[in-house]
């Protein structure tokens, strides 16, 4: 089980242990007025919020089936898409009850602070405290993970300060050949959404070199 909070986060970041899983996102409800246009759908080349987020919901499936992964969308809006606060105690008990009997269970780290994210890892990390599962990971976001390291942080500094639960050490996941061209086809798959992210790494976003490479922590508990 994989935690995403929008729909391009797992197949970006944690590509490597999708194959086989459920890649449920958090965040994928349209917006609950029509005439919502937030400033990132606007960048995207949207006029509507509400037309993209279907757009979007079809691009995660289609990168799910080249991932041999399961879809599962959850409902909720995104910071920029709601007119009210977030229900926390419905989002942690609906992840309660999706991660429950799970086995392994990959949540968001909320590298570079991005709000939606940190709320997802809080109400996982709340919902997974009364869980019997075996494995938690955490998986560093790209491409927040590389904005961190340009601006001189220290990944594996961030998280032994961020989430003193997860190992000191990541886990380095470097894809190649196949597995690596899988991804960039899968990645592909979120077409509106390329144009912006590409511009924030200046050109380099689909690179082997940064693509490639997933980091992530394991959780230690009890």
């Amino acid at each position: 089980m994989l935690l995403s909070p929008h729909l391009d986060d797992v197949a970006l970041s944690c590509f490597g242990a999708l194959a086989g899983g459920v890649a449920a996102t958090v965040f994928t409800a349209s917006p609950a007025r029509p005439g919502v246009l937030s400033a990132w759908d606007a960048d995207c080349g949207a006029s509507s919020s509400r037309d993209l987020m279907a757009a979007r919901r079809a691009e995660d499936e289609a990168a799910a089936a080249l991932a041999g992964a399961t879809a599962r969308h959850l409902g909720f809006a995104e910071q920029h898409h709601r007119d009210e606060p977030l229900d926390v105690a419905a989002l942690t008990a609906g992840l309660a009850d999706l991660t429950a009997g799970a086995a392994e269970v990959w949540v968001p780290a909320a590298v570079y602070g991005n709000p939606d994210h940190a709320t997802v890892r809080s109400a996982a990390f709340a919902a997974l405290a009364r869980a019997a599962v075996p494995s938690v990971w955490l998986y560093a976001e790209y491409p927040y993970h590389v904005y961190l390291t340009r601006s001189g942080e220290d990944l594996a500094s961030w998280f032994a300060r961020r989430v003193p639960s997860a190992d000191p050490e990541p886990v380095v996941r470097t894809l190649t050949g196949g597995e690596l061209a899988r991804k960039r086809a899968a990645v592909s798959c979120y077409a509106s959404q390329l144009g912006p992210l590409d511009r924030t790494l200046g050109g380099r976003l689909l690179d082997d070199d940064l693509l490639g490479v997933e980091y992530a922590w394991r959780v230690r508990r009890g």
